[in-house]
């Protein structure tokens, strides 16, 4: 009797296993049938170059196959907001980065999203690695509460919104900047500099991804507060690594700090190489791990602490 349960019970679970990948392969073709017209628009109206486009395709059949269509919301969110903002609060101040306000190349794009498909992909690999039909194939995925993956996506889309919110709405208001490091007033786009406006925006921009949490069936408890505080703390490091890191330029004719060389200006602080698409994706890894490390225990809790690879 207690054998043929068993029997029932595994050959319940295959069905459901069979089922999963049909309705996620399903799930993915669709996805795929509406790309060439996200492609077509998204480079139509300047938001992203081909590239870029392709890139964003490639992101969410990452996520979509992973995990399903639902995951793409918080991307689709972050880049439909931050599209709006740009096109409503247009903003080019001299001290910004020569891509601002100028469609989004793949490199930009991989840089705030690649590391949410990468999660996506690893929550699949999680699934995988629990089933029993895997015999002795060993998946080299991190051991992790089964929600953590989920809710690292919306911590991942929280911080990007919340950045990219902060420095849009922060240049458009042009109010008092300050370098977040040094305290010492800078010009309104140089990354590292904060404002009232553009912080406050970028709280609610986090505030917005964390809502959308509260429809995700496999979530429950304290994730809105959360989630929100992830978003903001990500975008503080994002500006603590302008500060400190990021190649920022002095032009003497102006006796201005600068993004972006310019022609008779040499290199003021940080190192050539650290470009803003690196600060980005390093505050997004960096902002994952304290998330993960501090916020996850504090807010939600986990019996065991987390083993890594």
């Amino acid at each position: 009797m207690h054998l043929r349960e068993q029997q029932r019970a595994e050959d319940h679970r295959q069905v459901q296993t069979v089922l999963s990948y049909i309705l996620l392969t399903t799930d993915t073709i669709l996805v795929l049938l509406c790309c060439p017209f996200f492609c077509w628009w998204a480079v139509r109206r300047g938001s992203l170059t081909l590239g870029g486009a392709l890139a964003a395709v490639a992101i969410a059949l990452s996520v979509t196959f992973s995990i399903g269509s639902f995951y793409l919301l918080p991307l689709l969110v972050f880049f439909g907001s931050s599209t709006l903002i740009g096109k409503f609060l247009p903003s080019q101040q001299v001290a910004a980065d020569d891509n601002h306000g100028k469609a989004r190349n793949a490199i930009q794009v991989l840089a705030n999203g690649g590391l949410y498909a990468i999660v996506a992909i690893l929550s699949y690999l999680h699934v995988l690695r629990a089933d029993k039909e895997l015999g002795d194939i060993i998946l080299m995925v991190p051991t992790t509460p089964d929600d953590a993956y989920y809710y690292a996506l919306y911590v991942l889309a929280a911080i990007a919104t919340a950045d990219t919110w902060s420095s849009e709405v922060g240049q458009y208001f042009s109010q008092p900047t300050y370098d977040l490091l040094r305290g010492k007033k800078v010009p309104p786009g140089l990354s590292g500099g904060v404002s009232v406006s553009g912080s406050v925006a970028g709280l609610a921009g986090s505030f917005l991804i964390a809502l959308l949490s509260l429809i995700d069936p496999r979530l429950t408890g304290s994730q809105v507060l959360m989630i929100t505080c992830a978003g903001f703390l990500g975008m503080l490091i994002d500006s603590l690594l302008g500060a400190s890191l990021q190649s920022t330029y002095y032009d003497s004719q102006r006796d201005l700090l600068l993004d972006s060389q310019l022609t008779g200006s040499t290199l003021a602080r940080g190192y050539a190489w650290m470009t803003n698409d690196l600060v980005n994706l390093l505050a997004l890894a960096i902002g994952l791990l304290v998330w993960y490390f501090l916020l996850y225990p504090f807010f939600l809790g986990f019996s065991s602490p987390p083993v890594v690879l």
